[in-house]
């Protein structure tokens, strides 16, 4: 998939990031997603006229040769950027790749036939490899690829029960997760509890049209379920506990969320699904 089909703006856009790649927004509304994965280098320069600086460009090259120029509003933190997009890939590559299970490689499958093999039975859901605790540690892990961890949070939010469930609803309250996972969860029947409406309906402006309809015919084979959200909103205050310790474990350098809101009721439990972290 080309830039040109990612992007629906380049001028005066803003930047923000997540753990699978830069968010891309055009007057405060999503405009596209660039995932780390297909990167392989960001770099930003400035544009200047004697020394009047005209704007702010980043490029970003994809590692089959494409290349795309972006230019940053004015309200945008150049510097930030430039840091942030250098240090965010580089953090991204450094990490090891994740050998994925079969089942767990999309293939040629279509996106909603994909994510509704790996949920079911027939989609090795309650085999060796697929067990909700191997999906669980695939969800969270951020090399995983994309369209897999999509898979994994899938599979999780319709299927997984007690304290496989709690785990992987602190997942999306720790992790700053792509759109398209979060956007995989709240399709789910009982999503809607997990992933505020705002929210989803924010995150759909970063995904491509193919991914849309992908979701859209998942929501129309496994429609809303009462107590499926009931379920989920029951394990959420355990997944909030966890998500507290896990968070003041990783310590001020290593969490992008502080753990303090949370002891301090000062955040609802999904405040964060869904979030980037903004420039």
């Amino acid at each position: 998939m080309t830039f040109a089909e990612r992007l629906r703006a380049t001028r005066n856009v803003r930047l923000s990031f997540d753990e699978g790649g830069i968010r891309v927004d055009d007057r405060e509304k999503p405009a596209g997603y660039v995932p780390y994965a297909i990167l392989r280098d960001v770099s930003c320069e400035l544009v200047r006229e004697w020394l009047v600086v005209l704007e702010f460009v980043c490029t970003f090259e994809a590692v089959t040769g494409e290349v795309v120029k972006v230019t940053l509003d004015e309200k945008s933190d150049a510097l930030a950027a430039q840091r942030s997009a250098a240090v965010e890939l580089a953090a991204f590559k450094a990490r090891a790749e994740v050998l994925l299970p079969p089942a767990l490689v999309r293939g040629d499958r279509a996106l909603d036939a994909f994510l509704l093999a790996v949920s079911s039975e027939g989609g090795g859901y309650r085999e060796g490899s697929l067990v909700p605790a191997a999906l669980s540690g695939l969800l969270e892990e951020t090399r995983t690829p994309i369209e897999a961890r999509a898979a994994a949070a899938y599979a999780l939010i319709c299927e997984a029960e007690g304290e496989a469930l709690a785990m992987a609803l602190r997942a999306f309250i720790v992790h700053a997760m792509p759109p398209l996972v979060v956007a995989a969860a709240a399709a789910t029947p009982g999503g809607g509890a997990l992933v505020p409406d705002d929210v989803r309906e924010w995150l759909r402006g970063y995904l491509t049209d193919g991914e849309r309809a992908a979701l859209g015919r998942l929501v129309a084979v496994r429609p809303r379920s009462v107590s499926r959200e009931d379920a989920i909103t029951q394990a959420l205050s355990r997944a909030k506990e966890s998500a507290q310790a896990q968070l003041e474990a990783m310590g001020d350098g290593g969490a992008k969320r502080p753990a303090g809101a949370l002891l301090a009721g000062t955040a609802s439990t999904t405040a964060w699904v869904g979030r980037s972290w903004s420039l």
